[in-house]
């Protein structure tokens, strides 16, 4: 069986163009591409893609809570980024390989933020809707337990994902949002991988994380 060899990033805040990717067949950036989704840096994180030698259904990417613009405008944001696959809670197949995306993450000043989701019951319900047969997810917010510690030195991870990954099992689970806890991990069902370019100090020093399905 030929393996897929897959790029991450995350949260790159309108500094896409330090990034140097690596070769590869699959691009997955989980969210943060702006700092508060501002329309220019959207167009030049799409001008950008446009340099990059994948075809565009193999470039994919989801929103972050830094993406204000964009929540409730699903179309806006296809429109924005035709040289991306641009995923909100939907799935889309890659060499085999069936990938789910969504922007949201755990409720963090939700009166200035995005794609929050409130914990609990609807946390469950909402995280339900990931399909059992998903091989790839990648999510703005990271699982409760990886990926999610802070620098204060506790998890802010969502359970409710954690509990429905633990369910569907995919290969690779791909997210952002604390940059603190760059790196990789290993969960009970598969790589879980925080793909956070920017530092704690919001510096671009982190570099993709390639890895091999």
């Amino acid at each position: 069986m030929t393996r897929i060899k897959i790029a991450c990033i995350s949260d790159t805040h309108g500094a896409h163009r330090s990034v140097t990717i690596p070769e590869c067949d699959l691009l997955l950036h989980a969210g943060d591409l702006t700092n508060v989704g501002e329309y220019d840096l959207l167009r030049d994180f799409n001008s950008w893609g446009k340099s990059i030698p994948l075809p565009s259904t193999h470039k994919l990417c989801v929103a972050g809570n830094h993406e204000c613009t964009l929540e409730g405008k699903s179309k806006e944001a296809k429109d924005l980024l035709p040289e991306w696959t641009y995923l909100q809670d939907q799935s889309h197949t890659v060499a085999g390989l069936k990938i789910w995306g969504s922007p949201w993450s755990p409720e963090f000043y939700p009166e200035k933020w995005k794609f929050q989701l409130e914990r609990g019951p609807s946390a469950e319900e909402f995280w339900d809707v990931i399909p059992e047969d998903t091989d790839i997810v990648v999510v703005h917010g990271p699982p409760h337990g990886f990926g999610d510690t802070v620098i204060q030195g506790y998890p802010v991870g969502c359970e409710a994902l954690a509990r429905r990954l633990n369910k569907v099992k995919p290969r690779l689970t791909v997210c952002g949002h604390i940059h603190h806890s760059y790196g990789v991990y290993e969960s009970p069902w598969g790589l879980v991988v925080n793909a956070a370019i920017m530092t704690e100090e919001y510096r671009p020093l982190n570099s993709p994380i390639v890895v091999e399905l």
